[in-house]
């Protein structure tokens, strides 16, 4: 699973959200899952359920799920939630459901070769 969080104003995010499907359709028969959860729309407010279904259909993302998050998953600690610094944040989760590996900010060879190691 890679877990892709984003903003809508992010400019990485939608360059990210552009390869999506892509890099779903590329590993999908490993059992590889590409999951956007989107933290705030394109004017810094709370996702709806509206943006997160529009956000999908800007990018063309047909099989992987985009969901609708907010500021409330964001732990700087880390222990209640997830160490959200920077946009996009990328967690890698390998096959028993572990957090393998993370990064901030948008870089397409690491993620591929980060699905690649878990797969």
């Amino acid at each position: 699973i890679l877990l892709d969080f984003s903003a809508g104003w992010c400019f990485p995010c939608k360059t990210a959200a552009a390869t999506v499907q892509e890099t779903q359709d590329l590993y999908e028969e490993e059992g590889f899952l590409y999951v956007t959860v989107m933290i705030e729309d394109d004017e810094s407010q709370a996702t709806t359920l509206g943006f997160a279904r529009e956000w999908a259909d800007t990018y063309g993302i047909a099989t992987a799920p985009v969901l609708q998050g907010s500021r409330h998953m964001i732990d700087y600690s880390s222990i209640e939630g997830y160490n959200l610094t920077g946009w996009p944040t990328f967690y890698v989760i390998n096959r028993d459901m572990q957090l393998d590996s993370g990064i901030r900010g948008y870089n397409e060879e690491w993620i591929h070769q980060h699905i690649q190691d878990v797969l």
